[in-house]
């Protein structure tokens, strides 16, 4: 897979998966450029989209959802049943 930064800022992605098949990738991000307002992101991309120029939503999580900004979520993508 090509080096790439899916989201416009290249600081700090976290805790990469791939699914079982290679064809997407999960993982958490925060904006650095934030500081002490950072929040982590999760986001589930198809690998295929890298390096096209499209631009990603974070799945969308409930206000808060980390309490802890250091918090090490660790996505796990599995095949479903």
């Amino acid at each position: 897979m090509p080096k790439s930064n899916p989201l416009p800022c290249s600081c700090c992605y976290r805790d990469p998966n791939f699914s079982p098949d290679g064809t997407h990738i999960a993982f958490a991000f925060q904006d650095i450029g934030l500081g002490e307002n950072s929040v982590i992101e999760l986001y589930y991309i198809s690998v295929g989209s890298l390096g096209t120029g499209t631009q990603y939503a974070p799945i969308p999580l409930p206000e808060n959802f980390f309490t802890n900004p250091k918090d090490s979520p660790q996505p796990a993508l599995r095949p479903a049943p």
